[in-house]
C-alpha cells in the first residue's frame, strides 16, 4: 500500500469516528441537561412542599396565639427565634429576588410574612400591647401581593 492509500484509509476512518464522538458527546450533553432540569424541577417541588408545610405550621401557631391570647414562647425561645429570623432574613430576601418559578417566590414571600407576623404577635403579647382579635390571612396575602394596606385585622387591647 502506498502512503496516499494508507492516508486516505486512516482519514476515512477518523472522520466517521470523530463524527460519532461528536454525536455521542452531544447526546450525553442533552441527556445531562435533561437530568439536571428534572432534578431542578424535583428540588423546586420539594421546596414548595416544604415552604407550604412551614407556612401551615406558622399559621397554626398564629391561630393558637390569637385563641389563647398569651405568648407561647419562653424568654429564651423568643430570643432564639429573633436571632434566627435576623440570620435568615438576608437569605429570604435573596431568594425572593431569584429566578425561581413565581409559585415558589410567592411561597417564600408568604412564609416570610407569616414569620414576621408570628414574631410581632409574640412581641406584642409579651409587651402588653394591642393585639389582633382576628386576622384574615388571605387579606394579608392580598395586601402583600397588591401593596394595598388593608391587613384584615381587628384589634383589641391585651
Amino acid at each position: 500500500m502506498s502512503a496516499a492509500i494508507i492516508g486516505e484509509t486512516v482519514l476515512g476512518l477518523l472522520i466517521p469516528v470523530s463524527t460519532i464522538k461528536s454525536v455521542t458527546t452531544n447526546t450525553k450533553a442533552v441527556s445531562a441537561k435533561a437530568k439536571i432540569d428534572k432534578g431542578i424541577r424535583h428540588l423546586t417541588k420539594g421546596m414548595d412542599l416544604t415552604l407550604s408545610g412551614v407556612i401551615d405550621l406558622i399559621e397554626l401557631e398564629i391561630d393558637k396565639l390569637l385563641d389563647t391570647e398569651t405568648s407561647s414562647l419562653s424568654d429564651e425561645e423568643l430570643a432564639n427565634f429573633k436571632e434566627i429570623v435576623d440570620k435568615v432574613h438576608p437569605l429570604i430576601t435573596g431568594l425572593t429576588g431569584s429566578d425561581f418559578p413565581t409559585e415558589t417566590l410567592n411561597l417564600i414571600s408568604k412564609m416570610n410574612e407569616r414569620i414576621n407576623l408570628w414574631l410581632n404577635l409574640e412581641r406584642q403579647m409579651r409587651d402588653g400591647l394591642a393585639v389582633p382579635k382576628t386576622i384574615d390571612l388571605q387579606k394579608i396575602d392580598k395586601a402583600v401581593n397588591t401593596g394595598k394596606k388593608d391587613f384584615g385585622a381587628s384589634w383589641v387591647e391585651a
